[in-house]
């Protein structure tokens, strides 16, 4: 049998049968069990396990496979989406018996405790159809335990996380206690970063995909990450820089690192390097919405900057120097696989930090130290430099964790699904040290504990410019090759329609099987109604912005979609409850076209319009004081006082920054009159008109219009 289920993972699970050849045989057959195959009177395979002097038999003596299916009938699959989690995988009876109730949406997700029970069973019991579904994914204790995590974190989401059925195989919990309790307290983890992520996507939609269509200028002089794929030296340690409170005790140790690691400084900790004068050599950003206050110093904008394409606008818009973008998104990974230079697969774990450390793994480095990586309190302090930063819910889900110089210290919610993310981490990566030199804050489980003087001491023995690798790297395409792929985005617009198009008339179709459910019940027939939306979703599916618009509508679809992956047994509840919250997507869909092709920012873009107008007379009214000698400082003070007033007005807008790409560099090339003053009025006057200008465009062919055609 070893040979049959061998030939199905070369060609099913490749990886996981690499991990599998990888494991020491003999090793797995002397973990204190003994193992034994027999048979049932009814002829089938019966798993028998000795311990401590006592067997164990984990099937019926009789009939297993009909034990197996009463087993399976006390789990109710009411979901259209469920995802069962099994704990124990046996002889794959009890699993072949989910199977079989399963759905074709359905997943089913296998941890087997014991590695000596699953090679056994891979050696003597054919479970080919078991490893060949796609519907199931398979993590066993000692051979790929890491994955387990990773594997849940990939199967849920916010739109699932309530159809989740966890299941025992029967003895298992007594016979591997630990494990179980591991094995519940992962899913609990995941549960939690899963609705954690459900109210970010849904805060963080709108304002990710104007940000994406926005930078998609940037890419054409950008890089990713396979760029610098085997140009790294060999053993060169990556530090990163993260802003907890212990970064104030050792941040001066840095000094004598620059030019002998890659000093990569998360978007928070730049501030607390540029006021020590610390030179660094990369900075990251991947929020939405993070402060541009971050990143608003003069000499954080000519350095190399990691980011992804929903990353804050004001920042890319600021920043001078190389950008490589860890992600694509929608049809940009599909036309940079098409053209040679796909995006890696990357986990970006949910922070800044988790993002940092997944960009060093990708990149190579073979050393990664954390610093600053506190990810509890100090005291009441959060951040280096005093700072005290509070979050939503913060006093619930605070609880003492193992500290890094021992004992106990406080931690909260999100630094502990951060805390978790960077331990699961490390299990998969067994090939990368990791350091933790944060001398302070929450023990990270598998990393080295060292202080910063002796990483460095000990590691940083190279010099070499990782600042300049990045920024002298020629662009991924020149400018042939990114032609192609300009013409190609360009039709995201076109494709946007279409999604719109298709939506009306879904939502009509959706309109008349309301109707009919209403009129004629459960006994209707909608066969005409279902090949039509069948058609139509595969229409909207196949545009590539399609994924563009979906995560847009995530905080409308986490309400739309509440109930209807319930099932309530009433069929034609159920039917209706499904054709009313379809109608509400296909609704939300329309709208988001409509959104992002201007309706809901012009109202935005006309008041910014009407500030940058409100400005140009007081500094029309400035030049003539200055022409007449009359720019004394009260009327200097009186002018500042006007432009700041309306300029805090302008600050509350996003579209502002959007207007003033490209408008600086035209305005810092305007001839000079020698009179500071009076240069300084003239370009804001022309700053402003520039930016009017710009505003009208926006607002006569819309965002995605504008945005497209700066690409």
């Amino acid at each position: 049998m070893l040979q049959e289920n061998e030939k199905v993972l070369v060609e099913y699970q490749p990886d996981f049968l690499e991990k599998i050849q990888k494991i020491d045989i003999n090793a797995t057959k002397c973990q204190g069990d003994r193992l034994e195959l027999s048979q049932a009177r009814d002829g089938n395979s019966i798993l028998l396990l000795e311990r401590d002097g006592q067997v164990h038999r984990l099937n019926s003596a009789f009939r297993p496979i009909q034990e197996a299916e009463r087993w399976a009938m006390q789990y109710s699959f009411d979901y259209l989406e469920n995802v069962i989690v099994l704990f124990g995988l046996g002889n794959g009876i009890f699993a072949k018996s989910l199977i079989k109730k399963m759905g074709n949406r359905d997943t089913l997700i296998i941890y087997e405790p014991s590695s000596q029970i699953f090679q056994m069973v891979l050696e003597q019991e054919d479970i080919s159809s078991i490893l060949m579904d796609s519907r199931v994914d398979i993590a066993v204790e000692g051979i790929n335990t890491a994955d387990f995590y990773f594997i849940l974190e990939s199967r849920l989401s916010w739109r699932n996380i309530e159809s989740v059925c966890v299941c025992a195989h029967p003895e298992y919990k007594v016979l591997f206690l630990d494990s179980y309790r591991e094995f519940a307290n992962q899913i609990a983890e995941c549960r939690s970063l899963i609705n954690v992520q459900k109210h970010t996507e849904a805060y963080l939609a709108h304002t990710s995909i104007q940000n994406f269509l926005f930078n998609l200028q940037y890419l054409s002089k950008a890089n990713v990450l396979g760029d610098f794929i085997g140009k790294l030296p060999v053993d060169f340690p990556a530090i990163i820089v993260s802003a907890g409170p212990s970064l104030d005790n050792n941040i001066e140790e840095l000094r004598r690192a620059e030019g002998k690691a890659f000093i990569f400084a998360v978007d928070t900790a730049v501030k607390a390097l540029l006021d020590k004068g610390i030179a660094f050599d990369a900075i990251i950003t991947v929020d939405a919405k993070k402060s541009p206050m971050h990143l608003n110093s003069e000499e954080c904008r000519d350095i190399p900057l990691f980011c992804v394409l929903v990353s804050r606008t004001h920042i890319l818009l600021s920043h001078r120097a190389k950008k490589i973008f860890i992600m694509g998104g929608a049809s940009v990974d599909e036309l940079y696989a098409e053209m040679g230079h796909p995006f890696f697969t990357i986990n970006l774990g949910g922070s800044v930090s988790t993002a940092a450390f997944s960009v060093c793994e990708k990149l190579g480095f073979r050393k990664i130290v954390f610093v600053g990586q506190d990810l509890a309190y100090h005291g009441d302090v959060t951040h280096a430099g005093g700072k005290i930063k509070s979050i939503v819910s913060e006093d619930v889900g605070q609880e003492m964790v193992d500290g890094w110089h021992g004992g106990k210290v406080r931690s909260r919610y999100d630094w502990i699904i951060y805390k978790n993310w960077f331990e699961s981490a490390i299990q998969q990566c067994p090939d990368i040290q990791v350091i933790d030199a944060t001398e302070g804050g929450a023990l990270i489980h598998g990393s080295e504990i060292m202080t910063l003087s002796e990483v460095i001491d000990t590691y940083c023995t190279q010099t070499y410019s990782m600042k300049d690798l990045l920024q002298q790297e020629p662009p991924t395409f020149n400018e042939e090759e990114f032609g192609k792929i300009r013409d190609k985005l360009v039709h995201l617009e076109r494709e946007m329609q279409n999604i719109k198009r298709n939506s009306e008339e879904a939502v009509i179709v959706c309109d008349q099987a309301i109707d009919l459910i209403k009129q004629c019940g459960s006994s209707v027939s909608l066969t005409k109604q279902v090949k039509k939306l069948e058609s139509l979703n595969r229409a909207i599916i196949s545009q590539p912005v399609y994924g563009l618009l979906d995560y847009y509508i995530t905080e409308a679809a986490v309400e739309d979609l509440k109930d209807i992956n319930q099932v309530t047994g009433s069929k034609e509840q159920d039917t209706l409850d499904a054709y009313v919250s379809a109608r509400a997507l296909y609704t939300s869909m329309i709208q988001a076209v409509k959104d992002l092709n201007g309706e809901k920012m012009i109202e935005p873009m006309l008041g910014v319009k009407q500030c940058l107008v409100d400005q140009i007379p007081v500094c029309e009214r400035a030049i003539e004081l200055i022409e007449k000698n009359q720019y004394d400082e009260k009327a200097k003070e009186n002018v500042y006082n006007q432009l700041v007033e309306s300029g805090k007005k302008l600050m509350d807008y996003k579209m502002y920054w959007m207007l003033r790409s490209g408008v600086k560099k035209v305005v810092s090339q305007m001839p000079k009159s020698g009179n500071e003053d009076l240069d300084e009025m003239n370009e804001w006057i022309a700053d402003n008109k520039l930016c009017i200008e710009e505003a009208d465009k926006f607002i006569k062919s819309g965002f995605v219009h504008r945005c497209l055609q700066r690409i």
